[in-house]
């Protein structure tokens, strides 16, 4: 890898000051902040980023040499696709440093190297990857169509992208999210991270250089053993630290959704998630 080879502690690469840096703030914040809980209470992006793995490596050709995860946050597609790809060398990077620093690094048995990284500005060397993946975050990004690019560059010709976007849920969720924004309206607190608009995944990663891409949705149910469960789960993911920022009024919060959720029969999510992976086309 040259001078791009991960280090064992987290690299950091990109731009200061400006946009940039408000950006960074903001992921630190929504994220890095609940790193060492994080799909702890309920495997939601774990079991997403499993299914995105099992995706890329039916599209593979043959076992990859490198993987690039983009985006990784604790890693769970480059723990997923470790696992399935003992022999490649696997790169996980995050603009968060506190979740590069709570990745459970070691689980599969297999070495992830992790780098601290903006999607926009990835600092490997072109062409450097069989395969590079993003679970989930293309609409966290401030331009998900330069991430796509940075990606398309980083992946050899002919080389595989694995990306998977959230879509709709059980309607019966949206109360807790109204109920939040109520809330922090009241206490006068601004939403620091806000999750951005679905992506259409053909379009963006064609535009971006891939081609023959290949599509599907999957619905997956997540239940919860009780309502106490589904706030454990709540308070893991980044709307935990706009709960930390109420103050004095989540206590509320928290007491009147567990009202509502405890009439919930059985407490499940159904959460759909659109898979695509393409390849990259030959400059």
């Amino acid at each position: 890898m040259g001078s791009a080879a991960p280090s064992p502690e987290p690299v950091h690469a990109g731009t200061t000051g400006g946009p940039w840096q408000a950006h960074r703030a903001e992921m630190e914040a929504a994220f890095g902040g609940n790193a060492a809980s994080y799909d702890a209470a309920l495997p939601f992006f774990a079991t997403i980023a499993d299914r995105l793995a099992e995706a890329i490596r039916a599209r593979l050709a043959g076992p990859p040499r490198v993987f690039v995860d983009v985006a990784a946050g604790r890693g769970a597609l480059a723990e997923a696709m470790a696992a399935r790809c003992p022999q490649a060398l696997t790169v996980a990077s995050d603009l968060s440093i506190g979740m590069i620093r709570a990745a459970p690094t070691g689980s599969t048995g297999a070495a992830v190297h992790y780098l601290q990284a903006d999607a926009e500005l990835l600092p490997l060397r072109s062409g450097l990857a069989d395969a590079v993946g993003c679970s989930t975050s293309l609409r966290l990004f401030v331009s998900p169509a330069a991430a796509v690019r940075q990606m398309r560059r980083v992946t050899r010709a002919g080389g595989v992208l694995g990306v998977s976007e959230l879509g709709p849920s059980d309607a019966k969720w949206g109360f807790f999210g109204d109920m939040l924004r109520r809330q922090l309206r009241r206490a006068g607190v601004r939403p620091v991270h806000g999750a951005g608009r679905p992506q259409a995944l053909p379009d963006l990663v064609t535009a971006g250089g891939y081609t023959r891409w290949e599509s599907f949705e999957q619905t997956f149910t997540f239940e919860f053993t009780d309502e106490l469960h589904w706030w454990e789960w709540v308070r893991s993911q980044s709307q935990g630290h706009l709960l930390r920022e109420l103050g004095e009024g989540a206590p509320q919060l928290r007491e009147a959704a567990l009202r509502v959720v405890r009439d919930f029969r059985p407490i499940d999510l159904h959460q759909t998630v659109r898979f695509l992976t393409a390849l990259a086309t030959h400059q």
